[in-house]
């Protein structure tokens, strides 16, 4: 078992939201209110993950697949103006992550040894996951169609995979610890 350095190349992913949010029934749509949200979010990433500086190993480079699902519930809170709104959230929840068609080399103390295609048994985790929000909106279609940009911090605490290794069918953890990943969204909102 080692620690190191490692990098998520960019990735591309999609997602769907279902949520509720509190209008006030004392003001017209088009007037300025702080509207309070919950949502549920689905998200899908798909990025290359690359290794390097593995502790215990030297020369240690490879690279792998990493697909994840992310499932989570977000509290958000909104500024609401007739046009462009800003807003603002945090949630929790879990993530499901595959890492798959590893490829590489790792050089132990006792020689060299080759990381094979498909990681060993270990190569999904399922861990919690939290994010924050930051976001603006913009009405399209008053009231019902927005587009939106987001930018979402996520931090992910922990998850292990076990990378097969072609010597003599031995395996090599590798941790992710503490990682913040950084996910920026463009998307359509329908409100009814």
């Amino acid at each position: 078992t080692g620690s190191g350095e490692g990098e998520f190349d960019f990735g591309f992913g999609g997602g769907i939201k279902i949520g509720y949010l509190h209008y006030s029934e004392d003001k017209d749509f088009n007037e300025f209110q702080i509207v309070p949200g919950i949502e549920l979010e689905a998200i899908y990433h798909d990025t290359s993950e690359t290794m390097e500086g593995t502790a215990g190993y030297s020369g240690t480079n490879f690279e792998a697949d990493f697909q994840s699902v992310t499932i989570v519930v977000n509290a958000t809170i909104r500024f609401h103006n007739e046009h462009l709104t800003p807003y603002l959230g945090f949630g929790g929840g879990l993530i499901y992550m595959e890492l798959t068609d590893a490829q590489g080399a790792l050089v132990s103390p006792f020689g060299p040894d080759v990381v094979t295609g498909a990681a060993a048994s270990n190569n999904s985790e399922f861990t919690p996951v939290f994010q924050g929000i930051f976001g603006l909106e913009r009405m399209i279609y008053y009231p019902h169609l927005s587009v939106f940009v987001e930018y979402k911090p996520m931090f992910i605490p922990d998850g292990d995979f076990d990378l097969q290794l072609a010597g003599a069918g031995n395996t090599a953890t590798f941790e992710i610890t503490n990682h913040l990943n950084h996910h920026a969204t463009v998307g359509l909102r329908w409100t009814f």
